[in-house]
């Protein structure tokens, strides 16, 4: 199957190829819409802790893993009914809490809760590296000697960096309200049942198309035959380029057969020769039942409606007899085997089959 017989197909079938993704879409939103009704509702919530050195003398890397550390700790000690996730961000030395929850109150209460007291804990660590800093200074070999020593090497006092440790800034961005869980898995299982509704409704058409080998257009009915196609649609436009056409293929035609693939007679091709050709179409007596084939005659032409060989075989007979025989196929309707077989039967009739006309 070619990407324009994959097109064709979907085009044809459009009303298919909407309706079913869009009713996998409702049903799959729907079950997971009342499955969440069922079940408890969840809640999350989100507080953002920062530090901030304002001296930047600190290491922004070694202050970004004490804050992950301590962020982790006070996820871990929550309590079972609530779960929790840490996210660092190094670049902006902070430290993104997630809490879930079964309340909206509780999920906010101990996001801003952990925050806090990792906040508190960074400021505890801090002050506590402060004043071990202090101590080793001071048991280096007479204190001020040994400050001026360090402060020859990197240009920083000991009171510098006691001052960049205790100075540090914590800033919390307190979660105001939190969210229900339940939406986004709504929205995702809505998405995915039209995805796979879309996926599955263009694979069960692609193997019925395969299996059934309608025929689609005038490629497909190159596959069997050679011979042209003389019409596509049935309008006055498209009888009169069908009579030309026989024209062209027939010198001075004095009976035209007109035989469809499958179904009864189309008198609506027919009608369209007998018109372009100015022939008036003889109808049978009301009341009058007839067992032989219909005809549209005048003077100089006669048209045969003609039932296909699959309901009346008497139709390869007329063909035989007829100057052209004209093949109608409809599109979407007959398939490609019934037209072989068609024309397979016309050809040990020998009949002078001229051409195909589709109509839809």
């Amino acid at each position: 199957m070619t990407l324009n017989d994959l097109w064709l197909i979907i085009r044809h079938y459009a009303k298919w190829v909407i309706a079913v993704p869009l009713a996998c879409m409702l049903l799959a939103g729907g079950y997971m819409y009342v499955s969440d009704q069922m079940k408890e509702q969840n809640y999350t919530a989100t507080a953002t802790l920062t530090v901030t050195d304002s001296t930047a003398l600190l290491g922004a890397t070694s202050l970004s893993n004490l804050l992950g550390a301590l962020a982790q700790n006070q996820i871990a000690d929550l309590a079972d009914d609530l779960t929790g996730t840490v996210a660092s961000d190094p670049a902006t030395q902070s430290v993104v809490f997630t809490v879930v929850a079964g309340s909206d109150e509780a999920a906010v209460a101990t996001a801003n809760d952990v925050a806090a007291k990792t906040a508190d804990a960074i400021k505890e660590s801090l002050n506590e590296q402060a004043d071990n800093y202090l101590s080793t200074v001071d048991q280096m070999n007479g204190g001020p000697s040994a400050d001026e020593a360090m402060t020859a090497s990197s240009g920083v006092t000991t009171a510098d960096r006691v001052a960049a440790l205790r100075s540090c800034v914590l800033t919390i961005s307190e979660a105001k309200q939190a969210v229900a869980s339940a939406s986004s898995g709504v929205m995702k299982c809505a998405a995915v049942g039209f995805v796979g509704g879309l996926f599955l409704i263009i694979c069960v058409l692609a193997l019925l198309d395969s299996v059934r080998r309608p025929i689609k257009g005038e490629a497909d009915i190159a596959e069997v035959t050679d011979l042209p196609v003389l019409m596509a649609g049935n309008s006055a436009n498209g009888g009169e380029r069908l009579w030309v056409n026989i024209q062209f293929s027939v010198v001075d035609p004095r009976s035209v057969c007109v035989l469809p693939v499958a179904g009864g007679a189309r008198r609506d091709v027919s009608s369209l020769i007998a018109q372009a050709a100015h022939v008036k179409r003889t109808s049978k007596r009301e009341g009058v039942e007839s067992a032989g084939p219909v005809s549209a005659s005048s003077e100089t032409l006669v048209v045969t409606d003609c039932a296909s060989l699959s309901e009346d075989i008497a139709g390869a007979c007329v063909a035989r007899d007829a100057d052209a025989t004209i093949v109608v196929v409809r599109l979407w309707e007959d398939h490609l085997a019934c037209l072989r077989d068609t024309l397979s039967e016309l050809q040990l009739a020998r009949a002078n089959v001229i051409g195909i006309a589709l109509v839809g």
